[in-house]
């Protein structure tokens, strides 16, 4: 838990302020989290308590799960990419058989040549 303090220290003649400030804010950063978790206060301020509302966490739901859905459809859609690259690779190499011995510039070429 972070101890209370009414003022901060702000002139440090080290890198000790820096590490606290990390602390500190690194601190608040899981404390936060856990509220969004678990549904508790996550920060005292002289005996007031402030929460994360509820409207507060299903708008994040759903923004996380749009997210997600998004993410999915990437996939499903790099997936459905891949599939037809590789089908269209074997039409290829089926009418054109040397093409699979070939390199790939030389085949590039001779494909940009034929549909000029």
């Amino acid at each position: 838990m972070i101890p209370e303090t009414d003022t901060a220290d702000t002139t440090f003649s080290d890198n000790s302020g820096y590490i606290c400030i990390c602390y500190y804010f690194f601190a608040a950063l899981l404390l936060s989290y856990s509220a969004l978790v678990s549904k508790r206060p996550y920060f005292y301020t002289k005996g007031v308590n402030l929460t994360v509302s509820e409207d507060q966490r299903e708008l994040l739901q759903a923004k996380h799960r749009l997210e997600e859905t998004e993410a999915r459809d990437r996939a499903k859609e790099r997936k459905a990419r891949t599939r037809r690259l590789i089908q269209e690779g074997a039409i290829l190499e089926k009418a054109y058989p040397p093409a699979a011995e070939m390199e790939l510039k030389k085949l590039e070429d001779i494909l940009y040549w034929m549909f000029k």
